[in-house]
């Protein structure tokens, strides 16, 4: 298949791109920014927001994997670019053939007040009421989601959402879900809970499987490796001086600081109540239905040389 990767030149466009390649598709990638080690890759240098001759990019293309958001800025901008920016493009390809979209939607979406002890794709999600006091970003990736599913049904299209965890490897470490690092000390968060990961060559995988995959049923999976590292572990892993504190702990100075400040928003995002929950809450979880619904396997699992 011939597969467009919207935000295709950042960390795991990239990867997705190289697993594609080696799993003998071909590959276009509509950016901002253009790789000068893109090889065999085929690249568009286009603003979502601005250019007004989209639908070039899906001359000839199968599926659609839209990658591209906002990750920088305040709430409003990341709203406008990232929804904006996918309103423009999905416009594009109702003018193509493309019919297939897998989106990278993220685990943010989901409102973690509402999550218990364990998260799988039925937790509760966000919902306007409850959007108000999370960051830009929670904000931004719910609506494009909303977006996303709204334009499939309108254009009667095919739809994959994946909601990976925080990515890690090849020289990113996504330490910030562990808690504040202070000069040489990591602080870990909720030291003993399973740490919310995915190592970026398992996510590129299931990116894969998604492109692949025949059925046109809608299908919503998140993107976890197997809960069997500890944050604690982890930190040991990626850092060097751990000081654990429990999330308890961690709320109660959120909550605090929230109260005596009256605009919990405006809050380093580390003293923010939401994204405390949202980074940091103790829960549990099983890739199971990753696995089966895409024939899916962690990167450790795997018998193919890894990336990187």
């Amino acid at each position: 298949m011939k597969v467009l990767i919207a935000g295709g030149s950042g960390y795991l466009g990239r990867h997705i791109a190289a697993a594609l390649l080696r799993a003998g598709h071909s590959v276009r990638v509509l950016d901002l920014k253009l790789r000068e080690d893109a090889g065999e890759i085929e690249q568009i240098q286009a603003d979502l927001l601005t250019d007004e001759h989209l639908e070039r990019a899906f001359d000839g293309i199968d599926v659609l994997v839209h990658l591209a958001a906002a990750l920088r800025g305040d709430a409003r901008e990341l709203i406008r670019t990232t929804v904006e920016g996918t309103r423009r493009l999905l416009d594009a390809m109702s003018r193509t053939s493309c019919r297939r979209l897998v989106l990278c939607s993220s685990m943010s979406v989901y409102d973690w007040s509402q999550v218990g002890s364990y998260v799988d794709e039925t937790s509760p999600v966000l919902r306007e009421q409850t959007m108000g006091s999370l960051d830009g970003y929670a904000q931004s990736k719910t609506l494009q989601e909303w977006l996303v599913r709204d334009k499939t049904v309108e254009h009667d299209w095919a739809l994959t959402v994946l909601r990976p965890a925080v990515l890690h490897g090849d020289g990113v470490d996504g330490a910030f879900v562990l808690g504040r690092k202070f000069g040489s000390l990591q602080l870990v968060i909720a030291p003993s809970s399973p740490a919310r990961l995915v190592h970026v060559d398992s996510a590129a995988l299931a990116f894969v499987k998604a492109i692949e995959r025949e059925s046109e049923q809608e299908l919503i999976l998140n993107v976890l490796d197997d809960p069997t590292v500890t944050r604690w572990q982890y930190a040991g892993q990626v850092r060097g001086l751990r000081v654990p504190m429990p999330y308890g702990c961690a709320m109660c100075v959120a909550k605090l600081a929230s109260m005596l400040t009256g605009h919990s928003t405006r809050l380093p995002y580390f003293l923010q109540p939401r994204r405390v929950e949202a980074l940091h809450k103790p829960v549990s979880w099983s890739n199971k239905q990753l696995r089966h619904a895409l024939n899916w396997q962690p990167r450790e699992e795997r018998k193919e040389p890894a990336d990187g």
